[in-house]
């Protein structure tokens, strides 16, 4: 087993998974308060979509997801978009994370955000990592819509994690 003493950097996918430990301890904290405030870690659904959803990235955003003191459920099949709704619902995530987005993956994302409306009494914020810049997505999409945000290929999952839970808290 090898122990690092100094901050380390990772990268997957293009993303910087900074394991500085002030950014981390500070993100552990919050996550503690969000726990004291609520009585529950937050929880957050990883999820593959077509056609960019590879395994490896699922696990590897759940590693980090988890490491902060997320609540972490993994999905790692392709199913259809209600089938994930369901999912969320049943597992009463506040987050669904998608990760590897392009604009192929557009119409997912939208009947998604369609099913969760449909079906959900408590809103669930759906977030994703784009592989691409934000400028193939229709404006709505590269913009955010309600309940949803999105990430470009520059923001760092740690610097992700900070911006969803200033959208839960």
């Amino acid at each position: 087993m090898v122990f690092l003493t100094q901050p380390r950097a990772l990268e997957h996918m293009g993303k910087r998974i900074q394991a500085d430990d002030e950014k981390i301890r500070f993100l552990r904290n919050r996550t503690a308060a969000y726990l004291h405030r609520q009585g529950r870690r937050p929880r957050i659904l990883i999820t593959r979509i077509p056609p960019n959803g590879s395994e490896r990235t699922v696990k590897s955003l759940a590693a980090v997801f988890a490491d902060i003191g997320f609540d972490v459920d993994i999905n790692l099949f392709i199913q259809p978009p209600p089938a994930v709704a369901r999912i969320a619902i049943e597992n009463d995530v506040h987050v669904i994370g998608i990760p590897c987005v392009s604009s192929d993956s557009e119409p997912f994302v939208n009947e998604l955000l369609t099913s969760l409306e449909a079906k959900c009494v408590q809103p669930i914020l759906v977030v994703a990592w784009l592989a691409v810049q934000p400028g193939v997505f229709s404006a709505s999409l590269a913009s955010g819509i309600g309940n949803f945000r999105i990430f470009d290929p520059e923001t760092s999952y740690n610097e992700s994690a900070g911006l969803i839970l200033d959208n839960l808290e």
